[in-house]
């Protein structure tokens, strides 16, 4: 690795060795590191003010968990940078909820952007990190029922978040199908339903969020 790159930076050579390692245990290449990888997480570490082998490690979790290819990673920091300039949270914050939250959104297809989104939002409501992560995979979950009550609770809203091809409907489309269909409910109705259809710790960010 041409480990000079970091000489016109406000990282040592050592530093950027050190996070072409890391950027390289989630598949990259030396010509994607060298391309702009290395150059993108440099960026975020410099504007959030953090190691840089750090924000590399950040970088490569996220990609990992929402199967980012390394020709996106400049997209990957750009969606951390936004979501920490946005609401109270830092990268760390965001990272740490993704620990929480980001296999399941990557497993029923929610995607860094709407998943990171989610995260600063509540966050800015006052929910740390790990309560914010877990309670956001629990709500994601819940969006294809398992259990009766849920389906119950959705079939009586009149609310589906399932395409016809089995995919899960977006985020913003997610709460906007809510907001729409509980317009005339009570507090207490609303709660009600969000908890049978979220369980109790899904319902913390559904309600947030659609807030």
């Amino acid at each position: 690795f041409p480990v000079t790159i970091g000489h016109d930076t406000v990282f040592s050579a050592g530093e950027a060795a050190n996070a072409m390692l890391e950027l390289s245990k989630c598949g990259m290449k030396p010509a994607e590191i060298s391309g702009g990888a290395l150059q993108a997480t440099m960026a975020l570490a410099a504007t959030e003010n953090m190691g840089l082998a750090e924000a590399a490690t950040i970088v490569t979790q996220s990609m990992n968990t929402f199967g980012i290819e390394a020709k996106d990673t400049m997209s990957a920091v750009d969606l951390l940078a936004a979501g920490a300039v946005a609401s109270t949270a830092g990268v760390y914050d965001l990272a740490a909820g993704m620990k929480f939250v980001g296999a399941s959104a990557s497993q029923i297809g929610v995607p860094m952007s709407d998943t990171v989104t989610a995260l600063a939002a509540l966050n800015n409501a006052g929910i740390d990190s790990t309560t914010a992560g877990t309670s956001l995979s629990r709500m994601l979950l819940g969006l294809i029922p398992s259990t009766k009550k849920s389906r119950e609770a959705m079939k009586d809203l009149g609310v589906d978040f399932v395409n016809a091809d089995g995919t899960v409907k977006g985020l913003g489309e997610v709460i906007d199908i809510l907001g729409e269909k509980m317009v005339g409910l009570g507090d207490a109705e609303k709660l009600t339903y969000l908890k049978n259809m979220f369980g109790v710790e899904g319902m913390r960010a559904a309600a947030t969020l659609l807030e």
